[in-house]
């Protein structure tokens, strides 16, 4: 969880505008409430050297908390098969493999999903059986699959279905 300063508004003032933003997506619904003044987000801010009443210039962006997982704050992004490197969508294919399931959402945290995993240090932090999605995302996904027929990934068997998540310069860390 971050926030980007503008040069105008304190840091908890852009963090109450990420979450107030984040209320209003029907993704986000079945998550806790974040609150801004926790003690975990004033003592990230504080090994930063930063406050929640400091002003960050334009484009500074500040860790609120470290964990970049969607339910401490994370931010997620459904990524299109077509722009991921083909390494990337092999090694998620193989992770869920390897811990043997059939449906999986693999979450992937790298600041370029078109580049190889080999190249830009990309890594996978969890692998979920049970992807956290929006139904209408959900349904939107399957039909996509359904009509075009496509898999997308060598070796993926029909029926399978493939979430990434691409973490943001600020959840990379």
């Amino acid at each position: 969880f971050h926030v980007a300063g503008n040069g105008a508004q304190t840091i908890e003032q852009l963090a109450k505008e990420k979450l107030a933003r984040r209320s209003d997506d029907e993704f986000y619904q079945n998550f806790n409430k974040i609150d801004v003044r926790s003690p975990e987000i004033v003592t990230t801010l504080s090994r930063q050297g930063l406050a929640l009443t400091d002003i960050l210039p334009a484009g500074v962006v500040a860790r609120l908390r470290d964990n970049p997982n969607v339910s401490a704050g994370g931010e997620h992004e459904i990524v299109d098969m077509a722009s991921c490197h083909p390494d990337n969508l092999d090694l998620a294919v193989h992770a869920a493999n390897v811990v043997g399931l059939d449906l999986a959402g693999v979450d992937f945290l790298s600041l370029d999903i078109a580049k190889s995993w080999r190249e830009n240090g990309a890594k996978i932090c969890e692998i979920n059986p049970t992807p956290a999605m929006s139904v209408s995302t959900g349904v939107d996904l399957l039909l996509k699959r359904l009509n075009t027929g496509d898999r997308g990934v060598s070796g993926a068997e029909a029926g399978d279905v493939l979430i990434i998540t691409n973490g943001s310069a600020g959840n990379a860390a």
